[in-house]
């Protein structure tokens, strides 16, 4: 009884092994892109095998590649982001590996995140100053670097919209629409942020 014990255990270890050097295999090649690119995240199934691989931009926004995958590994459907939306060639598979749908998603490349600083009615209210001295007169820091000990570079204006090219702890880098000025404003001075046409600034869909 004692033998057969040993060579059960033996034979379950010698499997396991096997199993193992084979998921290895598979997932060595994804191992070795997300190394080579930080910015892929893999979220997993339960069992450990792999739900969703896909890539975000320094935004954190889902940006490139994106694949769905079954349990058994193999693929559901494999698309494309663009900060954060749908865009190009989508296929969709069914479960022996042929193509069950395709089609092709096209955006607006003008649509972009800006960011919305209060307007005169807020400000007017936090500093007890009417509406329009507050127009004329007060504006927003813009930074030269992501720290509460940066140099001012230059203003917003109240009620003003700005298209965000980076984010970084409390700060957005924008690009003014006005000025076309570069700098970081405090997430402090903001009061939404929305999705626009930098041409029209029109809301997008």
């Amino acid at each position: 009884m004692t033998k057969l014990c040993i060579y059960l255990s033996l034979f379950v270890l010698f499997f396991s092994c096997k199993s193992a050097e084979k998921l290895n295999e598979e997932l060595m090649p994804i191992v070795n892109e997300i190394q080579k690119d930080k910015n892929i995240k893999i979220i997993s199934y339960e069992n450990g095998s792999i739900k969703y691989k896909q890539r975000y931009n320094n935004l954190g926004e889902l940006h490139g590649k994106w694949i769905h995958y079954r349990v058994n590994g193999s693929i559901i459907q494999i698309g494309n982001y663009k900060n954060d939306v749908p865009v190009g060639k989508w296929t969709t598979f069914n479960n022996d590996g042929t193509v069950k749908k395709e089609e092709i998603i096209v955006i607006d490349d003008n649509c972009v995140d800006m960011v919305a600083l209060w307007s005169a009615e807020d400000i007017s209210k936090r500093i007890g100053r009417d509406k329009k001295w507050v127009f004329f007169n007060y504006t927003f820091p813009l930074w030269d670097k992501p720290s509460y000990d940066a140099t001012k570079i230059g203003d917003l204006r109240v009620m003003s919209y700005s298209e965000i090219l980076e984010r970084k702890d409390d700060f957005y880098y924008v690009l003014s629409t006005n000025k076309k000025q570069k700098g970081w404003v405090n997430k402090s001075d903001v009061k939404t942020i929305s999705r626009k046409n930098r041409k029209t600034n029109a809301l997008c869909d």
